[in-house]
């Protein structure tokens, strides 16, 4: 399938759908899979089965720093194909076209499941079972979204689907959630394991809803969960007590500095969305991380639009605390450059490890000598670049 840099994913979805095949993809309606989310890596609820989205593009078409417009594949501009494919967006050219795998149409199982957090019992309990099961669910299949809510104000749940089971072997591998959350009572808002005929329409029905609202400015972080950490008791419950830790620190009700300039506590949420029961061939520049990893779990603290300079900062300090947690956790892990904490201590090491990151340094050299393409902690950017004058001053960027 051959689209062009203007479509988003609600346009490719729909397009996949009237043509019976699959398109890996992510969970926003808007977000341009030819863009930054391709140059990212790309990562979406079918990953854990049909990989990445630099795993699936056949072939992109650029414009280069010096003005070429050139056609990259396996076969020829290699250079540039392995660079454009997790190098990092604004860095070695600009995607014009892109040509991507068209998978079979494929039979969802999906487990929806919502309850309301009333304290944080209920969610650590929500956590600490999700990190129990969560090697056994990667090789099931289950990709999707998990959120652990916090205080009263947000439901916890998840939205997990998986190709590889059929309905009674995916309702008995959810049981573990659903009994939990059907013992809670009245809490529950849903808790089902449905069959999909498609992915398109199991993301009108379960992802569309749930989408994340925009135009709320928001500070982040992010880490890989490695399926390592995942495979011990001690493992798991040093998980769940990071999570939980990072949960309570990105929302607690008194973040704002005061009610004028309120920030936000914005939803963590575990994304399984790692190419976990997928075999790459090793030739895009994303982290190594992503295939060692079963989680990828990202944190926010939203600002609102009329914050001033000091909330603004308290709001990117905090992520980048909270993203600590999770780097303590994981020292030997990576993050997802499109999703990280601006303020990442080793971007080089946690975007694109150390290979990778060598590599790309000398193509960026040959390709883009004057670095006329450039962005934050990008490869060959330059800190004293006045136009990263806008960024918050005064943080404490640690690990």
């Amino acid at each position: 399938m051959t689209l062009g840099a203007g479509h988003g994913f609600q346009a490719t979805y729909e397009f996949a759908e009237a043509n019976n095949v699959t398109i890996v993809g992510g969970s926003s309606r808007t977000v341009g899979p030819v863009g930054g989310w391709i140059s990212g890596g790309g990562h979406g609820a079918l990953s854990n089965t049909l990989g990445l989205g630099v795993d699936n593009v056949m072939q992109i078409k650029a414009v280069l720093p010096n003005g070429t417009y050139v056609t990259a594949n396996r076969c020829q501009n290699k250079d540039v194909f392995y660079a454009l494919r997790g190098g990092g967006p604004s860095t070695f050219g600009v995607n014009i076209e892109m040509t991507t795998r068209a998978n079979p149409q494929v039979t969802l199982q999906v487990a929806y499941v919502r309850f309301l957090s009333a304290d944080l019992t209920a969610v650590n309990k929500f956590i600490t079972l999700c990190t129990q099961n969560a090697n056994k669910w990667a090789d099931e299949g289950w990709g999707g979204y998990i959120a652990p809510g916090a205080q009263s104000r947000l439901a916890s749940g998840f939205i997990l689907m998986t190709p590889k089971l059929n309905h009674s072997a995916a309702v008995e591998s959810m049981k573990p959630i659903t009994d939990y959350v059907a013992s809670l009572g009245n809490v529950a808002l849903n808790n089902e394991v449905n069959t999909s005929p498609s992915f398109f329409q199991a993301y009108e029905q379960y992802i569309m809803p749930n989408e994340e609202k925009v135009g709320l400015g928001i500070a982040i972080g992010s880490r890989l969960i490695l399926r390592d950490t995942l495979s011990t008791v001690a493992g798991q419950q040093a998980t769940a007590s990071a999570l939980g830790k990072v949960v309570n620190m990105v929302t607690p009700p008194n973040l704002a500095i005061d009610a004028r300039t309120l920030t936000y506590g914005a939803p963590f949420q575990i994304l399984v969305t790692a190419p976990s029961s997928y075999t790459d061939d090793g030739t895009s520049s994303v982290t190594p991380a992503w295939r060692n990893a079963i989680w990828h779990a990202v944190l926010g603290v939203g600002i609102a639009n009329n914050a001033g300079v000091a909330t603004i900062t308290k709001a990117f300090q905090t992520a980048h605390n909270a993203a600590n947690v999770l780097r303590q956790l994981e020292p030997n892990s990576g993050a997802y450059q499109s999703e990280a904490d601006v303020f990442e201590p080793d971007a080089p090491g946690s975007y694109w490890g150390t290979d990778n990151y060598n590599r790309l340094t000398n193509l960026k050299q040959q390709m883009d000598p004057n670095n006329l393409l450039t962005c934050w902690d990008c490869i060959g950017w330059n800190r004293g670049d006045a136009r990263y004058g806008c960024y918050p001053q005064g943080i404490s960027r640690s690990s």
